[in-house]
């Protein structure tokens, strides 16, 4: 176990959504940061199952907000990431590269189509088309720490 209070910084970059008890883990993060300890975080909203049987949550802004309160956080700032048109791209890459993954001659040019027509394209194309975020892939955040952990963060 990690000492209390032994860290600055954490980051917690696309796993939330991997943890069976998401208050008892930021609930830990907590713990070990400093008072004023940051952490940074992503995580999913729409998104296919993955890493199964693993895959527990999907969070909303809201969702995050009430969790890193509960853990003893204050939220600093939440960006959304991608939206609708990513989503639906990303699933169809996702099956494009599996079906052509292992034909010879066809992995890069999958490869430079996915990066470059599908996700950076539609990336832009939801800037456009879903300005309040309604439909984002996931979000981006930082949070720090605003006092003593709360030991049961998530019992009310």
């Amino acid at each position: 176990m990690l000492p209390d209070e032994s860290y600055d910084s954490a980051l917690c970059m696309e796993v939330l959504e991997h943890v069976p008890d998401p208050f008892r883990g930021l609930a830990e993060v907590c713990r070990v940061l400093h008072p004023n300890g940051v952490l940074v975080f992503s995580v999913p909203h729409l998104s296919r199952l993955h890493d199964l049987p693993y895959d527990y949550y999907r969070y909303t802004p809201y969702g995050l907000a009430h969790m890193l309160d509960k853990a003893g956080f204050e939220l600093l700032e939440l960006q959304p990431r991608g939206g609708l048109l990513t989503f639906l791209g990303h699933q169809f890459s996702i099956t494009l590269l599996s079906l052509v993954w292992r034909v010879p001659g066809f992995r890069n040019l999958a490869w430079w189509f996915n990066k470059w027509l599908v996700t950076r394209l539609l990336f832009s194309l939801d800037g456009l088309f879903d300005k309040g975020k309604l439909f984002a892939i996931g979000y981006v955040g930082a949070a720090r720490r605003i006092g003593a952990p709360r030991s049961h963060a998530g019992q009310d």
